[in-house]
């Protein structure tokens, strides 16, 4: 089963994917440099869709 995976790290942005059918994955902490959590979320791949990932502008 083929899956597409993002990655944030907020739960806005969770919230926002969840709403597009993403399930949780997987949460790894920061690490001992800091910085912030990595929330990674899943859903199945859709028929069509282009592999990898597509950066999109927030600007509105």
């Amino acid at each position: 089963m083929a899956f597409e995976y993002r990655m944030v790290s907020s739960v806005d942005e969770a919230n926002k994917l969840a709403d597009e059918g993403f399930e949780l994955f997987q949460i790894v902490p920061a690490g001992q440099n800091g910085g912030t959590d990595r929330i990674y979320l899943r859903r199945e791949k859709r028929r069509g869709a282009t592999p990898g990932f597509v950066r999109e502008s927030n600007s509105g």
